[in-house]
């Protein structure tokens, strides 16, 4: 074996320094774009959770808006809020299904959540319509309609209530994975 010259030997050595920087930096780019990738992920379930609580928060505030109304003798306002919290969860809940981009929401993916939220679907519904019902009651001074409306609407969020808090315990504790 020839002993190498010395240009011979530093175009080696430069050739392997060359190739062992490129695969540092190709590593180091991998590493980035699985970190990137987790954190996305992790930002997601985050939305997901926080959203989900707030589903929770909202039913409870439907509930305490319509016995408020009821309760009012100038009732407008409460009322327009009553309409936009229930807007808000009934869209809320249409997101945590399917999706919805300007949320940042790719609506849950997991069966056993997507499931737990279609089977909570009739129950929003429920308590959409009776909200409505309600509504219309106070509007006609029909007092008969309205408590029988509002006696709906107190037994659907207080059957939403323990489903979506299972719901929530579930997205944070997958989360955690």
């Amino acid at each position: 074996v020839m002993p190498l010259s010395p240009t011979e030997l530093g175009q080696r050595l430069t050739w392997r320094y060359v190739f062992a920087l490129a695969l540092i930096a190709l590593l180091a780019t991998g590493a980035q774009v699985l970190i990137q990738y987790e954190l996305d992920r992790r930002s997601d379930d985050a939305t997901e959770v926080n959203l989900a609580g707030r589903q929770r928060m909202l039913s409870q505030r439907i509930a305490k808006l319509a016995l408020a109304s009821r309760l009012q003798t100038d009732r407008s306002e409460t009322l327009d809020q009553l309409r936009a919290e229930v807007e808000a969860w009934t869209s809320t809940h249409e997101a945590l299904l399917a999706g919805d981009a300007s949320r940042g929401l790719r609506g849950l993916r997991e069966t056993d959540f997507n499931e737990h939220l279609l089977a909570l679907s009739a129950e929003v519904l429920a308590v959409e319509a009776a909200v409505d019902t309600f509504v219309l009651a106070l509007d006609a001074r029909d007092d008969e309609s309205a408590d029988a409306a509002l006696g709906d609407l107190l037994r659907g969020t207080e059957a939403i209530l323990p489903a979506m808090d299972a719901l929530v315990f579930e997205l944070d504790s997958a989360a955690q994975v």
